[in-house]
């Protein structure tokens, strides 16, 4: 898993005023369109319009609803994600793969969750901005995964037990990798009194106390900040991957999958495995 790796060592941060967010004029807000119409005219701005594909709407799962872009909730989570290169990157990822946002009708739900077949990133829009920028960093992840063919569903494999172990374990290490990735994105907010310093997402405090800790060890063995700063997030990782690691017996993981009391992620994604479509063995 080097690569996602390499995702949640970045250090450098981007340049905010330099990266602007390309605009689907499909999507855009009608004034904003009318304004280029007056600015280079109608010609030009429909002959635009006809090069980018029209947008389709989402395959959104029922009891849930499209969430616009321009929704003001949405745009205090997404002014934050601007202030870290993990920001920035779920950001492409979200544009890259025309990832619609979704939330519940009723409000409230899980706080997160991406549905790869249907491509579509649901959000509980009700907790704080810097809470649901870690998730939806967290969710991108799955999403790039998903769209790259890194993580294929679990119906492309053979129904044999070294397939659904290797699965479960791909799919385990992803959710390793995405949270990290959010809980790092999250202490980033905090250091620039962005984000609430506290638990959320839950096991926050814990990955915070732990790269904390070996940073600060890096940096009195002589290391500097960029090394120190790789120390925490290594061992940050090495958290998480306890914190989501099945106990077994009897005991709970620290971390499990949303609105699966005591269940691990291996127990979630073995049942997913068990309930999906596999190909038929060869004659």
């Amino acid at each position: 898993m080097e690569a996602e790796h390499v995702a949640i060592e970045a250090t450098d941060e981007p340049d905010r005023a330099a990266q602007p967010a390309p605009v689907q004029l499909h999507n855009a807000p009608a004034e904003y369109v009318r304004s280029l119409s007056r600015a280079y005219g109608n010609r030009r701005v429909v002959a635009l319009l006809q090069r980018q594909p029209a947008a389709t709407a989402p395959a959104i799962a029922r009891g849930y609803k499209a969430v616009s872009l321009q929704d003001p909730r949405w745009q205090k989570v997404d002014d934050l994600l601007t202030w870290t290169q993990l920001g920035w990157e779920a950001r492409e990822v979200m544009r890259t793969y025309a990832v619609p946002l979704a939330e519940a009708v009723a409000g409230g739900g899980a706080p997160a969750f991406y549905d790869a077949k249907g491509n579509v990133c649901y959000l509980n829009l009700s907790s704080s901005p810097g809470e649901i920028s870690a998730y939806f960093v967290h969710e991108m992840h799955h999403a790039k995964q998903a769209r790259t063919g890194n993580s294929p569903g679990a119906e492309g494999f053979p129904d044999t037990e070294e397939h659904r172990r290797k699965w479960v374990a791909m799919m385990v290490e992803e959710e390793v990798v995405g949270t990290a990735m959010g809980f790092e994105h999250k202490r980033r907010l905090e250091n620039r009194g962005l984000a609430d310093i506290n638990d959320h997402p839950a096991g926050m405090s814990s990955y915070r106390r732990v790269y904390n800790l070996w940073r600060d060890k890096a940096l009195a063995e002589g290391k500097d900040e960029v090394a120190a700063g790789a120390a925490g997030r290594e061992k940050g990782l090495a958290r998480v991957r306890l914190m989501i690691a099945n106990p077994g017996g009897r005991a709970s993981p620290e971390l499990g999958p949303p609105g699966g009391v005591g269940e691990s992620y291996e127990d979630f994604y073995a049942r997913e495995f068990r309930r999906s479509p596999h190909p038929s063995a060869a004659p």
